[in-house]
């Protein structure tokens, strides 16, 4: 399939079709089905490796109340999108790829700063490891309460965790899946010092490390900015 452009479909049966996509480097897939010839088009969606033979990510179900689009993402080389789908005979996909510059670190050692009211992006594809992680860190020059702010765009059977770490110690984590937003408390990660087990509305002052994860299969785009 070329970047954004519109192919066309016809089905026999209910098994996957697969599209070629190549890559010339990290990026993210936005996966979408413009047309349909079903009134209630479902579409089970999972990428591939170049073989066809492996599962990089989990199936995502594409309909109406997700915009008939999903996303993913994939370091340079080449995959299959599998689609199958039992409403339509017909159907069109188009994949866009989208190159995203990132600057995250990839142990703890050297995550990258992000400033108060600043934010980083980057990606987590589906070929990494659970273990594989974008590290970024944010220095707190006096109590106070700290919000980080995360957008997602993913696919696959997960999403991305992220977790936040004062030394060794965890001080919260959560898993954000495809659509989390800012403007939605399931984009938000809220953080705060627990003393004898009271939450005192505000994280002291430190420096705080964040690490970014794929959770289950997910696998795609994503924003942190610190609030």
């Amino acid at each position: 399939l070329k970047s954004n452009k519109d192919f066309y479909a016809s089905v026999s049966g209910s098994g996957y079709r697969y599209y070629k996509v190549t890559t010339v480097g990290n990026r993210k897939l936005t996966i979408s089905f413009p047309w349909g010839d079903g009134t209630n088009s479902k579409y089970k969606v999972k990428i591939m490796d170049s073989k066809k033979k492996k599962t990089l990510s989990g199936v995502t179900t594409v309909s109406s109340s997700i915009d008939y689009t999903t996303f993913g993402a994939v370091p340079k080389g080449t995959y299959y999108v599998a689609v199958s789908t039992a409403t339509d005979s017909c159907y069109s996909i188009k994949v866009k790829q989208t190159k995203v510059t990132e600057n995250s670190g990839s142990s703890k050692s050297k995550a990258k700063s992000i400033s108060k009211g600043g934010k980083k992006k980057g990606l987590v594809t589906a070929t990494q490891s659970k273990t594989s992680a974008d590290w970024y860190k944010i220095k707190v020059n006096s109590n106070q309460a700290v919000n980080l702010d995360v957008y997602t765009e993913t696919g696959g059977s997960g999403g991305i965790k992220i977790t936040v770490y004062s030394g060794s110690k965890s001080m919260g984590s959560s898993e954000f899946y495809n659509g989390s937003s800012p403007d939605s408390y399931s984009g938000r990660l809220e953080l705060y010092t627990t003393i004898n087990g009271v939450h005192m509305g505000y994280l002291q002052k430190g420096t705080y490390y964040i690490k970014v994860t794929k959770y289950g299969s997910g696998n795609g785009y994503y924003e942190i900015q610190w609030k």
